[in-house]
């Protein structure tokens, strides 16, 4: 099994210390991949903030056999979509 399998397992199973890992190991790819989305260091940081935050509170929903590298893009890009919803919300009024 690979360790990102090992750690989606844990991770569903509710393990910090595996919640923490994909933190350390993910934070600086999603954080770089935000940033090309917004071109905004803030919003960036508060967008992969929100997808560790979704990871967390979905992590029984996680799919063990899945990438959990491609999962946590997928939030991420959600993440993003949802930023810009409401911003281009709050330049309309």
């Amino acid at each position: 099994m690979s360790v990102e399998k090992e750690l989606s397992k844990y991770l569903k199973e509710g393990d910090l210390n595996a919640y923490n890992t994909l933190f350390k190991t993910h934070y600086n790819k999603l954080y770089g991949y935000a940033f090309k989305l917004c071109n905004n260091s803030y919003q960036a940081k508060d967008i992969v903030q929100e997808t560790f935050i979704k990871l967390w509170l979905n992590k029984e929903k996680i799919k063990t056999e899945l990438s959990i590298s491609n999962y946590l893009l997928k939030i991420c890009h959600n993440e993003f979509l949802i930023h810009l919803r409401s911003k281009k919300k709050k330049r309309l009024f």
